[in-house]
């Protein structure tokens, strides 16, 4: 018994070479990835500083 793929195979190719094309930093490429890899350590920042 296989399992179905969670994508297609040419979806995923389009979204490699969108990324591989796309010459920013790794982690500032999507849009999301703005909030997970600056918003959330910065406000992670701020409050161990306030409760220092």
């Amino acid at each position: 018994m296989t399992e179905a793929p969670f994508g297609s195979r040419e979806k995923l190719l389009k979204k490699q070479q969108y990324f591989q094309s796309v010459h920013k930093y790794t982690h500032l490429k999507g849009p999301f990835d703005k909030i997970t890899s600056v918003a959330i350590p910065l406000a992670f920042a701020v409050t161990c500083g306030t409760m220092i």
